[in-house]
């Protein structure tokens, strides 16, 4: 009634179990690996909309703390390079009310729809209008470097780094 399977047969069987095995094997591999190039690839995302976010934000303020009410034409009258950043009573960046209160701050956020905390650092120099490098002395233009990154788990490994300039034009 019922046939009995040979030993090739058997061996076959087995064969064929241990490939389906291998195979599948794999094919969890890859799309575990898969599924962290897009957590990856979000968090990246994410981190870009923040820095750019914040760049936003810094740019609608004033130049200079000196700018605010008044022009400015000697650029020997702007804020030291040493005391760039928030003014007294300047907390946080709500208070914030020119572009170099930024310089030394560090915020940590949760990002919109739970997808992590990211923080974010700053940095505001004033640079040289003709290549944008460090310069060491006041120039109607700054620089804001932000850096934004994962911190709680899963950690990013990357850093998100962007920057922008701003510059001070007064015409009478």
């Amino acid at each position: 009634m019922g046939e009995k399977m040979n030993s090739g047969q058997v061996v076959l069987s087995i064969a064929a179990f241990m490939f389906l095995g291998t195979v599948l094997v794999n094919f969890n591999r890859l799309v575990l690996a898969s599924n962290e190039d897009i957590s990856s690839s979000r968090d990246l995302i994410t981190a870009t909309t923040i820095a750019s976010t914040w760049i936003d934000e810094a740019q609608s303020l004033a130049f200079d703390q000196t700018t605010i009410n008044s022009p400015v034409y000697d650029p020997a009258t702007l804020t030291d390079p040493n005391c760039l950043g928030p003014d007294a009573g300047e907390t946080d960046y709500t208070t914030f009310n020119d572009f170099d209160d930024f310089n030394g701050y560090s915020i940590t956020q949760q990002s919109e729809g739970n997808n992590g905390l990211f923080e974010s650092d700053f940095t505001v120099t004033y640079v040289d209008p003709e290549n944008i490098n460090f310069h060491s002395v006041q120039t109607f233009m700054k620089r804001l470097d932000i850096k934004t990154w994962r911190v709680d788990v899963p950690v990013t490994t990357d850093t998100v780094r962007m920057f922008t300039t701003m510059a001070y034009f007064k015409f009478n």
